[in-house]
C-alpha cells in the first residue's frame, strides 16, 4: 500500500491509499496540480471576521522545520506559498461556527493555520491559537474533518468520491453552533 493523501494527526476522516505505486504516482500528480476536490468539516471559535456566509481566504505561508509548522509570510519569503481556500457557514452560535472549507492548495496545517488568521481558530487546536488563549469552547482534539475526497480513479480515470461521516465527538459541538 502506498499513502497518496493523508491528514493532520487529531484530524478525521478520508485517507487515500493506493495498492501499487504506478496508481500512487498518478494520484499523486494530480494532488500535485490541485484536481482532487478535498472538502472538510470544521468547528471553530467565533466566526470568520464577516458577515459574509460563504468568502474565500487567500494568505502566505511557509513551514518552519525549526518550529515544526506552517507560519505567515510575506509572498516573497523563502519557501513562501499562497495557501487558498473557499468556506462556507453551515451553522453559527454564540461561541461557535461550522464551516465546509473546500481547500485550493492543501498544505499541511493549511486550514488550522489560516482559521486562526481569519480570527476564528478551529475548537479544540493547540498550537495554532494566540498566546496565553482561553477558549470558550473546548475539545479534546482539534475539530478538523476530512469529509470528502474526490479524485479521478487512477486505473479508469473515472470520477471517484470517498466521503466519511462526521463522527459522533464532532456531532456533539454542534450545540454549540445552533446545527
Amino acid at each position: 500500500m502506498h499513502v497518496v493523501h493523508r491528514i493532520d494527526r487529531d484530524t478525521s476522516g478520508v485517507v487515500l491509499l493506493a495498492r501499487d505505486a504506478e496508481a500512487a504516482e498518478r494520484l499523486r500528480a494530480d494532488f500535485r496540480h490541485h484536481r482532487p476536490e478535498r472538502i472538510y468539516r470544521a468547528f471553530v471559535v467565533g466566526r470568520p471576521d464577516t458577515e459574509a456566509t460563504s468568502g474565500a481566504w487567500v494568505d502566505w505561508m511557509r513551514w518552519d522545520r525549526r518550529a515544526r509548522r506552517q507560519v505567515s509570510c510575506d509572498p516573497g519569503a523563502e519557501g513562501a506559498f499562497e495557501a487558498t481556500l473557499r468556506w462556507r457557514l453551515v451553522a453559527a452560535g454564540p461561541l461557535a461556527s461550522e464551516l465546509e472549507i473546500a481547500l485550493g492548495s492543501g498544505r499541511r496545517n493549511q486550514v488550522r493555520l489560516q482559521a486562526l488568521l481569519h480570527r476564528c481558530p478551529v475548537v479544540g487546536e493547540r498550537q495554532y491559537v494566540p498566546p496565553r488563549w482561553r477558549p470558550p469552547v473546548t475539545h479534546p482534539r482539534q475539530a478538523l474533518h476530512a469529509l470528502r475526497l474526490g479524485v479521478r480513479h487512477p486505473a479508469t480515470g473515472r470520477p471517484l468520491v470517498l466521503e466519511a461521516p462526521l463522527p459522533a465527538d464532532l456531532r456533539r459541538l454542534r450545540r454549540f453552533t445552533g446545527g
